[in-house]
């Protein structure tokens, strides 16, 4: 059965829905990034793409709310979609793991042997 959940912020009610499994690879997989303030006030692994999936808000209005408005949506996403919060966790630790990472030297071989 898939989550729902509403929030009603500045008299709009939205409807937080659980994502599927198509929905999250188009999230992570979208050549389109949109980025966004939001994203950078909020302590989340949430992408805005997966919270405009999840409710149909549009860039426009979420670039409108404020910050509690955003904390209070976003939260909200990431309750009905927790299976998307710990993926996102993941990949951020395998990408910080990888960013600390020492390169790995490529094999040299050895000169050929004077016989």
């Amino acid at each position: 059965m898939r989550k729902l959940k509403e929030v009603t912020i500045d008299g709009r009610t939205y409807t937080a829905k659980e994502l599927t499994v198509n929905q999250v690879d188009a999230v992570l997989g979208g050549e389109k990034s949109l980025s966004s303030m939001a994203e950078m006030l909020l302590d989340t692994v949430i992408p805005v793409e997966a919270v405009i999936a999840s409710t149909g808000i549009t860039i426009e209005e979420i670039n409108e709310m404020t910050g509690s408005e955003l904390e209070t949506l976003w939260r909200e996403v990431e309750e009905v979609n927790s299976f998307l919060a710990r993926l996102m966790r993941k990949l951020v630790t395998v990408a910080e793991r990888t960013e600390h990472q020492e390169p790995t030297p490529e094999p040299t071989s050895a000169p050929p042997s004077a016989s």
